[in-house]
């Protein structure tokens, strides 16, 4: 809404999406960033001719401080969208690890106004939180009477429509193909080997590492997965990379090859 206002004052916002779980851009599983140059249709959505897309396929939260870099850099070299600023959807999740997540989202990006919606007790944890932020202004905004709370099945429903509807289009009028890959183009992130013993503090256990780069193990538990097509040119820049687009494992070749559906071409998945 904030952003369909803005577009009618013919303002041009930036929308960054850090909503994992459910999408405004492209499928879930990714953080994005796009402008936004018109009211926001609400069939079709935000459209998506130059986003900036990294999927968030590893548990670093390095990948919010590296969307919101890209975005200093493109705002830097264009003073409207400097001007009219913008707006950040976090996720809907506020507890635990949700809670940590939202407040690395305000450390990272650095909002003025952080507006929370029928939240009461987060508004007030939050704005004692940011006490020592001052430029940054916490209010609680009334949520509507008539909303309300989704059954657990909705947002797993939803998830999976969103999926559907980046394939195939939200009117079924896009037509994706079938293509194979070799399994050497195929990366995994976040299953490094666990660094040996000796090398960690007295008492730490190690673990896999998050970030590191490793060939996928090919198996029948890749079917039905959702894999990201990177722009990166070398292995070490996967984790970090913008995302040209995604495809979906339809079938296993063991002996030879991935039959897969997809929208765009790329190296490294």
């Amino acid at each position: 809404m904030l952003l369909s206002w803005a577009c009618k004052k013919i303002w041009k916002p930036t929308f960054v999406d850090l909503d994992i779980g459910q999408r405004s851009v492209t499928i879930p599983g990714r953080i994005a960033a796009t402008p936004v140059e018109m009211p926001i249709d609400a069939v079709e959505r935000i459209p998506l001719e130059t986003p900036i897309v990294y999927f968030y396929g590893h548990t670093s939260r390095g990948l919010a401080k590296e969307l919101s870099r890209t975005l200093e850099r493109q705002l830097s070299s264009n003073a409207e969208s400097r001007a009219v600023g913008t707006a950040i959807n976090p996720m809907g999740w506020v507890t635990d690890l949700g809670y940590e997540l939202l407040l690395h989202a305000i450390d990272t990006f650095n909002p003025n106004v952080v507006l929370v919606v029928g939240q009461e007790k987060l508004c007030i944890t939050l704005k004692n939180v940011l006490q020592h932020k001052p430029t940054v202004e916490v209010l609680e905004l009334q949520k509507s009477g008539d909303v309300l709370l989704r059954k657990v099945k909705v947002p797993q429903k939803a998830r999976n429509s969103r999926i559907r509807e980046y394939f195939y289009g939200i009117s079924n009028d896009l037509s994706p193909y079938s293509n194979t890959i070799n399994f050497r183009d195929v990366c995994w992130i976040g299953s490094g080997p666990r660094a040996p013993h000796v090398t960690l503090p007295l008492g730490a256990e190690p673990a896999a590492d998050p970030a590191r780069v490793v060939p996928v193990k090919i198996n029948l538990d890749l079917i039905h997965l959702v894999l990201a097509v990177s722009y990166a040119k070398e292995p070490e820049q996967l984790v970090f990379s913008n995302v040209t687009g995604f495809v979906y494992v339809t079938d296993i070749d063991i002996v030879r090859h991935v039959p897969i559906i997809k929208n765009i071409k790329g190296v490294y998945m």
